[in-house]
């Protein structure tokens, strides 16, 4: 049931950002790897499913697929990511971005990003947009709304924002 492999999927990923974040020996590294390998075989597998519930299911489970889907790292999940960017809800919103970053598509359409950026009143929102940005842009995706977006964003109230925003500028 999706439901059931939706919350299994929440769980791997919280041990994994957990691990991912704070590993400090190689066994620590190892198992971050071998979660994430497990987590793209999964939603690679499941890549449908969890489409459509990022589209149309209750929120709980939107909130879970728009991170999912990134670490299937197919194409694929571009545009339902793309779309969830205009969700009612901001943790979808900020968990798309999570999913856009982990994507790591190098044509990811910016604009989109660059505004939640710069006018979302979610400052979770604008973190993940800020770190998704400069994620993609430091592997080489690019966009005429990345520089102005920088510049505005080292005067944002959310400290992550701005050290994002450093981070881009230096990579420009």
């Amino acid at each position: 049931p999706i439901g059931k492999l939706l919350a299994d999927i929440a769980t791997q990923m919280r041990a994994w950002n957990n691990l991912y974040l704070s590993a400090q020996t190689a066994e620590d590294r190892t198992k971050a790897r071998m979660l994430e390998k497990n987590l793209i075989a999964q939603t690679h597998k499941r890549r449908v499913e969890i489409t459509e519930q990022l589209e149309s299911g209750p929120l709980n489970n939107r909130v879970i697929a728009a991170s999912a889907l990134g670490f299937t790292r197919e194409r694929e999940a571009l545009s339902p990511l793309l779309s969830a960017l205009d969700d009612s809800s901001d943790e979808v919103v900020g968990n798309a971005l999570l999913g856009l970053m982990l994507l790591d598509q190098r044509d990811t359409p910016l604009d989109p990003i660059c505004r939640l950026m710069q006018s979302s009143r979610d400052d979770g929102v604008r973190r993940n947009a800020a770190q998704c940005l400069a994620a993609l842009v430091y592997q080489g995706d690019r966009g005429d709304c990345v520089l102005p977006a920088a510049r505005l964003g080292l005067a944002d109230s959310e400290p992550a924002v701005r050290s994002q925003c450093c981070m881009l500028l230096a990579t420009l």
